[in-house]
């Protein structure tokens, strides 16, 4: 399907990751031209074999730049060997592009069912792909926002962020078009507050500690 019959490229512009083995699926992000600039990040660390349907793209606002990562995982048993061999690359992929500067938006369907959000991501041990795409969550500081079922009682279509408070409205509505999965729709607030200048690469970036820099030793001493 060319850009053109996906949206008016004279106002938007098709940012897509195709599925290549067969016909259909693939991810695709598409932007206003008028509102956001964007540039792509190419994915790294996936096994040769894993055809990951990740769209990546750092978008730059006026005041802002935020690294949104569209995502499709296809749906597969938590305990079946090749599902963990892809999710363990997939993961591996989404770590590298969420180590980075800037706020990270992940959204799409990561068919993970078996993981309770609501509950600080428990899983049961044996839910091998769950567990492992808990883990990356934890170890990232990100945070599912709260969104009801999106197929089903399933919640499958996930957004995931390090900064929730840059995302507001998060609601589900109905399937678009011939799709049996609910839509998902928020606002994504790319303000004025607590944003830096990065002089290097000509954008602004909001203030995020880091802190993998942190003295904790210092730190504990203090409090004792």
């Amino acid at each position: 399907m060319p850009d053109c019959a996906i949206a008016n490229l004279d106002i938007f512009t098709v940012w897509r990751s195709d599925r290549v083995s067969r016909t259909g699926g693939g991810v695709c992000v598409i932007t206003r031209n008028a509102t956001v600039t964007a540039s792509v990040v190419h994915a790294q660390n996936l096994n040769a074999d894993d055809e990951a349907e990740i769209c990546t793209l750092d978008l730059h606002y006026a005041v802002s730049c935020i690294r949104l990562i569209c995502v499709y995982r296809p749906p597969a048993s938590d305990t079946c060997p090749n599902a963990f061999k892809n999710t363990k690359s997939r993961v591996s992929c989404l770590s590298s592009l969420c180590d980075c500067s800037i706020p990270v938006v992940l959204v799409g369907d990561f068919n993970l069912p078996n993981v309770d959000w609501s509950n600080s991501c428990i899983v049961s041990d044996s839910d091998r792909c769950s567990v492992k795409f808990s883990v990356f969550t934890a170890r990232h500081a990100l945070e599912q926002l709260d969104i009801g079922p999106t197929r089903g009682c399933n919640l499958l279509d996930l957004v995931i962020t390090n900064e929730p408070f840059m995302i507001s409205s998060v609601v589900t509505g109905q399937p678009f078009s011939t799709s049996d999965h609910c839509t998902v729709s928020f606002v994504l607030n790319a303000g004025t507050d607590d944003v830096d200048v990065d002089t290097d690469n000509g954008c602004s970036c909001f203030i995020r500690p880091d802190f993998n820099r942190a003295d904790w030793d210092s730190n504990r001493k203090t409090h004792e």
